[in-house]
């Protein structure tokens, strides 16, 4: 949750205000500052007298380098904990988990039992060719081309993209994955027979957000037998029919809503214009209609094979669903609902989806679907910002209220559910599970961005001035 939250601050230009998050990263030894990374944030963990630098440095701009090696701290605080009632799950301390080293008992998200996780500290306790990226929790070994940004040409980084980590140079193609996204979906992978960072085609994944309100309801299509929606994807032999079913709805419905987002992008792109927005905003505003155009077409895809037979989307209504007067606290007031909070936990969602999932087909178009909803929601962010800089006083106080009322307005939780693991590997999530998710993306992401948003920078500037002397 907490680089989810960092990712929203950073893109609209707010550092988080705990010790240790502040700060960019230093010239290196020759002089030359690293190339690439937006943003630069060093990671910390917690040690036993405090936060310490994990050698790792985020960048908002989808990747992760490492100017130094550091172990990795397993804090309780990081790794978690778990009880179980005798005979459920696979342990009930972290000492029945001694299979390898750094072994704790937690709890599985899913199933509410405890299981056994293990993480590794240092670079040893990976293979040969793998490093120990270290992130809380999700610590664990990554394959490594390289080991910290010295080893790379001058002014380039040891760069971690997806689950690879290598340098860049003067010969790649890509160094991030919003460098591949022109003519098709493929992913920025590092190719080793070439030994470069590049686009590969056969990598990449086309794929939950922004509603279509008008009036208070969202409208979506009917879904209706067409083909020139979706790609032929080839149907699992292990799934049952009840399965089949229950997938072929919940891809269906997160089709029909990706549809229905391409409207609501165009709507808020008149919106942009008619409140003459800056020009930054618009552009990634026609890029996000692009985006749930692709996130569509994965959708039915993956609904078509589940269903056996080929879907797409019906008519959809768009009468009235444009105000004749564009309000400036009205189109922010839909943007908290429909992006600071929707796109937020859409993101959030398929990324929990995303690392559950082991179907490939599933698993590129959660990807996709993850990276663009939080850009899509960074927007959404950099929006509001913008528009309390340009409200006055009375229209800045209506935008505080309707925070306030959007985030009383939560979800009631839901009843427990049968988990089906199968089903979980193929993209969905419980709606039990899905609730809690849900309040807690609120609680840790999108409540602490919105009171960052809402803090006077004179208040923000005597925090990080705090937080530098503590």
């Amino acid at each position: 949750m907490g680089w989810f939250r960092g990712a929203l601050l950073h893109s609209i230009g707010l550092a988080t205000l705990s010790a240790g998050a502040e700060g960019c990263v230093k010239e290196r030894a020759d002089g030359l500052v690293p190339l690439g990374c937006d943003d630069p944030q060093p990671g910390t963990q917690m040690g036993p007298g405090g936060e310490e630098p994990t050698g790792w440095v985020q960048c908002s701009n989808g990747f992760s380098h490492r100017p130094e090696q550091r172990a990795c701290l397993h804090s309780a605080a990081s790794t978690g904990s778990c009880e179980s009632e005798p005979g459920q799950g696979d342990c009930a301390t972290d000492d029945d988990c001694s299979a390898a080293a750094n072994g704790y008992c937690n709890v599985d998200f899913f199933s509410a039992t405890c299981f056994c996780s293990y993480a590794c500290a240092t670079d040893d306790d990976c293979e040969a060719d793998q490093a120990c990226y270290c992130a809380g929790a999700d610590t664990r070994c990554v394959a490594a081309h390289c080991r910290t940004d010295d080893e790379c040409e001058p002014g380039y980084l040891c760069s971690l993209v997806g689950n690879t980590l290598a340098c860049h140079s003067p010969d790649d193609s890509c160094r991030v994955q919003d460098d591949c996204r022109e003519g098709g979906c493929p992913a920025c992978q590092f190719d080793d027979a070439a030994a470069k960072w590049q686009c590969n085609p056969e990598s990449g994944g086309c794929g939950v957000g922004r509603p279509f309100v008008v009036d208070g309801s969202a409208r979506i299509a009917a879904a209706l037998d067409r083909a020139d929606w979706c790609a032929d994807v080839p149907m699992p032999a292990e799934l049952d029919e009840a399965t089949r079913e229950l997938l072929a709805r919940h891809w269906t419905a997160l089709a029909l809503a990706e549809h229905a987002s391409v409207p609501a992008f165009a709507r808020f792109a008149l919106e942009l214009a008619a409140l003459s927005a800056p020009a930054d905003l618009l552009i990634d505003c026609a890029r996000a209609m692009s985006d749930e155009i692709e996130h569509a077409r994965r959708a039915f895809a993956l609904a078509s094979r589940y269903r056996g037979a080929p879907l797409g989307p019906g008519p959809l209504a768009t009468g009235d669903a444009l105000a004749q007067c564009v309000d400036l606290v009205a189109v922010a007031e839909a943007v908290i609902v429909e992006a600071c909070i929707g796109e937020t936990l859409a993101a959030v969602e398929a990324a929990f989806a995303r690392d559950r999932a082991s179907d490939p087909a599933v698993i590129d178009a959660l990807a996709r679907i993850a990276d663009d909803e939080l850009r899509h929601a960074q927007l959404g962010w950099r929006f509001l910002t913008w528009a309390l800089h340009q409200a006055d006083a009375e229209q800045r106080a209506r935008i505080h209220q309707a925070i306030g009322r959007a985030l009383q307005a939560r979800a009631e939780p839901a009843p427990a559910q049968l988990s089906s693991a199968t089903a979980i590997a193929h993209g969905w999530i419980p709606p039990d599970v899905q609730g809690a998710l849900r309040r807690q993306a609120i609680d840790e992401i999108v409540a602490p961005v919105f009171a960052a948003v809402l803090t006077p920078p004179r208040t923000r500037a005597s925090a990080r001035a705090e937080a530098r002397a503590s």
